[in-house]
């Protein structure tokens, strides 16, 4: 009587990042008639040890008839991709505890957990070269003249125009239109190549942790992009979004992310050749393939991070 009547309810936040707590809500709801319900507890599918979403009881005391309790659990996930809750179960032991029933309540929820976007100290290590190549990079192409106004002392002088300064009688710049500045392509090629027969457990086991570092750094930049507000694209070799402003594809980019898995196939990496016809943007490209099949033209507009080195 306690377990019948009962509908069971999970939310849960709309994104969801892995090694970031977060905080979820299970409902149950009394559809009975006349009859309160007791001392029930929620629990996950024991019989799927990994991969599920509730990994321990939320416990529900009283749950008057007509009526809905709500209960908050703190829920942590370890790595990123996809977790399924296919059954809950809902428990009880009253009235006298010496026998414990559960009814099984079939369910079809998923979700994609993203990789972690909080910065590691590599991110910290990479970040300043990054920003300076990019920095090298524009600086290098030249820009369209915007304006030319009145020199301040942040200003270098090399941006001085002195044929304006000696009719003006004052310190005279030029300014540029910097917007191409924060334009940047973010890119992951899974490509890791075919397994050697050699290679033991161990070393893809360690193969397969260097591609998950490499697949949370790109997830650290992508962040770092979306919280100046840059313009960005991020592409894979099955996966592109539109050049626009971060906050609009970043999900959809670590959706990818969270997905996507080496690529062992021989032919693997060869849309990094592609990219040689996107000379006006700078690239970010995060790469196993080695370095000496890489263009050259490619060299002078992106910037490479190789997964074997992570």
């Amino acid at each position: 009587i306690v377990l019948t009547g009962t509908e069971l309810r999970l939310d849960l936040p709309e994104h969801i990042f892995a090694e970031q707590p977060v905080l979820a809500a299970v409902e149950l709801e009394n559809e009975k008639l006349s009859l309160p319900s007791f001392s029930l507890r929620v629990v996950g599918d024991e019989k799927k040890a990994h991969g599920q979403i509730l990994t321990r009881p939320v416990y529900f005391p009283f749950i008057p008839k007509q009526r809905s309790a709500r209960q908050q659990v703190e829920l942590l996930f370890a790595r990123r991709g996809v977790y399924r809750q296919d059954a809950f179960g809902i428990r009880t032991k009253f009235p006298f505890g010496f026998l414990e029933k559960t009814r099984k309540v079939e369910s079809n929820i998923e979700i994609v957990v993203y990789p972690r976007v909080q910065p590691t100290e590599e991110f910290y290590e990479i970040l300043p070269l990054i920003s300076g190549e990019m920095e090298s990079y524009y600086r290098g192409r030249g820009h369209d003249l915007y304006s030319i106004r009145d020199y301040l002392v942040t200003d270098s002088a090399r941006f001085v125009d002195w044929k304006v300064t000696a009719k003006a009688g004052r310190m005279m710049v030029r300014e540029f239109a910097r917007e191409d500045e924060r334009r940047v392509m973010l890119v992951l090629d899974p490509f890791t190549g075919p397994p050697l027969a050699e290679s033991g457990e161990r070393a893809a086991a360690e193969y397969a942790e260097r591609f998950e570092r490499a697949v949370a750094l790109t997830a650290c930049i992508a962040w770092h992009f979306h919280e100046i507000r840059s313009v960005l694209q991020f592409r894979t070799d099955r996966f592109i979004t539109p050049m626009a402003p971060a906050a609009e594809i970043i999900y959809p980019a670590l959706r990818e992310l969270a997905l996507i898995q080496p690529d062992t196939s021989a032919a693997g990496g060869a849309f990094l050749d592609d990219l040689t016809n996107e000379r006006e943007i700078f690239k970010i490209i995060l790469t196993a393939r080695p370095q000496r099949t890489i263009p050259t033209a490619l060299w002078s507009s992106s910037y490479f991070l190789f997964i074997n080195q992570l």
